[in-house]
């Protein structure tokens, strides 16, 4: 039975340590399972017959079964690791009750008990008043435990029906996997009609189908594109060994440039997936064509109360995944600090190929991204379970192009939209971007340097009006004004976009609205509700 005292002595770190070592586990069972059938591949040319015939079933066999063990135990690890995020807010929240306690003037006894302190012998009846509350923070505490360990104990039960599956059953049904871009609706409808084994079936053969789809749970893809990153990783690994086994030209050298940075960006997502010290990453994309593509969540979606899309600028790809999915992680960090009732998830959204250099003067991109984007947000919807989530768009630098136009043509199913850094978002109002009135935000710290290199035509030529009107005014060119017109619109954080605009620090340049002030302004938005009337 969860208690008070079970809670507050649970110890979360040790849980999400657990979780590590199931890691670790799992990828020993995947290299047993490939073991199995390398060894076996050296003996097919050479030996044939009912007895060989007998040996290869038996192999492959064993390989399906140290395969099936692996996506049980990379579940465990989920579980037990999403156990552990539970305890820990609910441990935050008796950590309040613990704070009002102190401020009304009583304590908590070790039980969970709410009792008066001091010498009074009619106690004041404001100090009656404020018991409630603590009580209530107290219980809200210990039921969110208390459901947290029953649905993992429910989950890790299922896991022991795991088994292996006949090798043959996941191929009659692989013509029924939506193609890549079906609508996230019809998917999870598809993926809630199969039946265990068949969904089990599918995760060990179709991995590199079921990992992309938007629409299938957020645990199946995660389990699903681990596998594809390990095997992602070994066949560049394969083809830089050919690449340097070439005569060495021009074309050799910028493919082996690309594949060095497509392994750091996967080698840095691997150690981000099996850091214990931090919380969970679920990986749901992983693409190392053109320039790479990721998409990694911190937090699960699925169970959010929050959920944060963060789409990164230009000049974004796989080798810098990692501090695409830092800032990501900041957000939500902090959101937990503000929002202790909250279970947030924030997503460090790189399912594009962000433009390089000059190519972020068009909007090419930016509209190529647009079905994906908008496919994502409505996956996110539908694999979310109970209550309707608050889920927000962030968009940083071209990012907020990005999301600009995908919701003035696709429209995107948030709640709110904010745009941090920006170059203009393809529209001058808010009224064009298809979201209720008050939920776009905007902020442009005073020393960013993208409202000094990025006018618009149409600020250009007003500039140059204005200089020929004063020939000893040339400070037009370039100064920061709050109504310029960037290279892609009207500045959103302008009286004239109709935006709410909140600070950021005045000296964090381009990249520093995760920190201070405007790390605190996003986190709120991200909560919503309640705490967007402390936005500022």
């Amino acid at each position: 039975m969860v208690t008070y005292a079970s809670v507050r002595a649970a110890e979360a770190d040790q849980l999400a340590a657990i979780g590590a070592q199931f890691r670790h586990l799992a990828a020993r069972m995947v290299h047993r399972a490939e073991d199995v059938t390398t060894a076996w591949s050296r003996l097919a040319d050479s030996w044939t017959g009912e007895t060989a015939a007998a040996a290869a079933h038996r192999c492959r066999g064993l390989a399906e079964a140290w395969r099936a063990a692996s996506f049980a135990t990379l579940a465990s690890d989920q579980i037990l690791c999403e156990l552990a995020a539970a305890i820990r807010q609910a441990q935050a929240i008796l950590h309040d009750a613990h704070a009002m306690a102190a401020a009304a003037g009583v304590g908590i006894e070790a039980r969970g008990g709410v009792v008066l302190t001091g010498d009074d012998v009619v106690p004041s009846f404001s100090r009656l008043q404020g018991i409630a509350p603590i009580v209530r923070r107290i219980e809200d505490g210990v039921e969110l435990a208390a459901q947290a360990d029953a649905e993992a104990a429910g989950r890790l039960a299922e896991l022991l029906s795991w088994l292996p599956v006949d090798a043959a059953a996941p191929v009659s049904r692989a013509s029924t996997v939506p193609a890549f871009g079906t609508d996230p609706r019809l998917v999870r409808t598809w993926w809630a009609g199969l039946t265990p084994s068949e969904q089990e079936g599918l995760l060990l053969h179709r991995p590199d189908a079921v990992g992309r789809l938007d629409g299938v749970p957020v645990g199946v893809r995660d389990l699903a594109n681990r596998v594809r990153l390990e095997a992602e990783r070994d066949h560049l690994r394969r083809r830089r060994k050919d690449l340097l086994a070439e005569a060495p030209t021009r074309l050799t050298r910028a493919e082996l440039s690309r594949v060095d940075a497509h392994l750091r960006g996967l080698d840095a997502l691997v150690a981000r997936l099996a850091d214990p010290s931090r919380p969970r990453a679920y990986l749901l994309d992983l693409a190392a064509d053109g320039d790479g593509q990721a998409v990694v969540a911190i937090g699960d979606p699925d169970h959010a109360t929050d959920v944060l899309t963060f789409v990164p600028g230009a000049g974004s790809d796989l080798s810098g995944i990692g501090g695409v999915v830092d800032r990501a992680e900041l957000v939500a960090k902090r959101a937990a600090q503000l929002g202790p009732d909250h279970r947030v998830a924030a997503i460090a959204w790189l399912g594009y190929d962000a433009p390089d250099g000059p190519a972020a003067a068009g909007a090419g991109a930016a509209h190529d991204a647009e079905g994906a984007l908008d496919r994502f947000q409505d996956g996110l919807r539908a694999t979310h379970e109970g209550e309707r989530s608050h889920n927000t768009v962030l968009g940083h630098s071209y990012g907020t192009l990005t999301a600009g136009v995908t919701a003035r043509d696709a429209g995107l199913d948030a709640d709110d939209l904010v745009f941090v850094g920006s170059p203009g978002v393809g529209v001058d109002r808010v009224g064009e971007l298809r979201l209720p009135a008050g939920h776009v935000w905007s902020s442009t710290a005073a020393n960013d340097p993208v409202q000094r290199f990025a006018p618009g035509f149409g600020q250009i030529l007003a500039d140059t009006l204005a200089n020929l009107r004063d020939p000893f005014s040339f400070h037009h060119y370039g100064d920061a004004r709050p109504d310029v017109l960037l290279w892609h619109g009207r500045n959103p954080s302008a009286d004239s976009f109709s935006a709410r605009v909140f600070t950021s620090d005045p000296d964090g340049g381009h990249g520093g609205y995760w920190q201070g002030s405007g790390l605190d302004n996003l986190a709120r938005i991200t909560l919503g509700g309640r705490q967007q009337q402390d936005v500022r």
